[in-house]
């Protein structure tokens, strides 16, 4: 006993050898192996906790940057969609068959309605700026209510409508659709303004322009102009 009263120094390496060396069928072995055992067991759950959060934490911040990427193209492909389906060229061959075709005709519309972006969308919208939840709300809400009008164009519904209310129907396409153009061009921004994705939308739109260096995602600020004399045709 003498020999552990002289080595309670300030070492710590020669207090834990000396509690090693205890008789470990003593009082105070044996406490001194609780002890250790207790302290090593807790070091494990501080360490197993501290693993379990940052595979949390990484876990999110991967499926934070893999939502905000898929959005980011989402709306490019929406770009693409909406000036193409909208195109005044297309709609204007589109009245001319309706004229020509009487109130029977019913375009032909090719429609995919399981987008899943919206719901990966509303996962990460708390965490957010909330400039950029009002810009995304904003946007979805045109992009699924145009998609939503596009695929009216098949019904019946829209057969049942006269010459005349089918093209102001197609104008009303066209003026959804140049919503979609504005809100998705305020989203991109507040998206490439913000602290958490800046980066991110660096990296897609510099992975856009590598597929296609005239169609970059940039290009989406160039696409919010309203036509002149656009409302007037729905009169």
């Amino acid at each position: 006993m003498s020999s552990f009263s002289d080595g309670a120094g300030p070492e710590i390496t020669g207090l834990v050898d000396s509690l090693l060396a205890l008789d470990s069928r003593s009082l105070i072995g044996a406490l001194a192996v609780l002890a250790i055992g207790a302290l090593i067991a807790l070091t494990g759950r501080v360490l197993s906790g501290f693993w379990t959060n940052y595979r949390a934490w990484r876990d999110r911040r991967r499926h934070f940057r893999e939502v905000v990427i898929d959005i980011l193209i989402h709306v490019e492909f929406d770009r693409k969609s909406v000036e193409d389906t909208t195109a005044p060229v297309r709609l204007e061959a589109l009245k001319a068959l309706i004229r020509d075709s009487g109130d029977d005709f019913r375009p032909f519309v090719a429609f995919e309605s399981d987008d899943p972006t919206w719901e990966d969308y509303r996962s990460i919208r708390r965490r957010l700026e909330p400039s950029q939840i009002v810009a995304c709300d904003r946007f979805f809400d045109h992009s699924r209510l145009f998609y939503r009008y596009y695929e009216k164009l098949q019904s019946d519904e829209f057969v049942a409508l006269s010459t005349p209310r089918k093209e102001a129907a197609l104008d009303g396409l066209q003026h959804i659709g140049q919503d979609v153009l504005q809100s998705g061009a305020e989203m991109v921004q507040a998206l490439q303004d913000g602290k958490r994705t800046a980066d991110i939308y660096a990296r897609v739109e510099s992975d856009l322009k590598k597929i296609a260096p005239k169609d970059g995602i940039a290009e989406i600020n160039q696409q919010t102009e309203k036509p002149e004399g656009f409302l007037e045709s729905n009169d």
